[in-house]
């Protein structure tokens, strides 16, 4: 990598292997764009802080609240950016480069979500007895988070050059290596890859109603990239 590119200050840093995370630690040039970007809202009755999607959302929902909240400096560059985010920091990259992201099925990435956030704790699995159930109630409340949609849309636009598929990730990842002119072995990290202990298809693991929860929440990712239940059902 060049000295001008950026890499986003991971989280979990001490899960991720040595040589990952000391070149990451050597890359902090993302600090230099602290406070630019879309300003956020400070809302004084919630005492949150809410940026892109997430202020316009908190603002449709409680429009009572819009005389009690204040413009803070945005977010700057930081992982999981918005669309709209990079393009007000980086407008004339955003129009000249090639952009691509990595997405997944909602069903999987529901699953997968939930063994990372509430399975574990600091690298540690936790006892069975202290792990939240993967209800419909989970379901509810937190799929929501893996929503991606915001991410590389403008306006609820698609605004990417190309999406890389999760399940095929290596293969189109090394596509677009080869489009772009950049060397890649194929070697991924699988940094997060033992978190999950229950491996069978989501199919066999969501329940009917949990599925609808699912197909509500990521209505626009399951429609535009053509996502099923199970991939090898047409009719799913």
């Amino acid at each position: 990598m060049g000295e001008d590119d950026i890499l986003t200050p991971p989280g979990n840093e001490h899960l991720w292997p040595e040589g990952v995370a000391a070149h990451y630690k050597d890359r902090k040039n993302w600090e230099k764009y602290a406070g630019q970007g879309r300003p956020g809202i400070f809302c004084k009755v919630c005492g949150v802080r809410f940026f892109n999607s997430g202020a316009d959302k908190h603002l449709r929902q409680a429009p009572e609240h819009m005389d009690r909240c204040e413009e803070i400096p945005g977010k700057g560059v930081h992982g999981h950016m918005e669309a709209r985010e990079i393009k007000a920091i980086f407008p004339r990259e955003w129009d000249e480069y090639f952009k691509f992201c990595v997405i997944r099925n909602p069903f999987e990435k529901v699953i997968s979500l939930y063994w990372f956030t509430v399975a574990w704790n600091n690298g540690e699995l936790k006892p069975k007895e202290h792990v939240p159930a993967f209800d419909a109630t989970w379901v509810w409340g937190k799929s929501g988070v893996a929503r991606s949609w915001e991410l590389y849309t403008i306006d609820g636009v698609p605004v990417l050059n190309f999406f890389v598929r999760q399940e095929r990730l290596a293969g189109e990842l090394g596509a677009v290596c080869r489009k772009l002119g950049i060397p890649f072995d194929g070697w991924l990290p699988r940094a997060h890859g033992n978190y999950r202990r229950d491996r069978r298809p989501p199919k066999e693991v969501l329940t009917p109603e949990q599925v609808q929860i699912i197909k509500d929440n990521f209505r626009e990712e399951i429609e535009f990239h053509g996502y099923k239940l199970d991939p090898n059902d047409r009719f799913s």
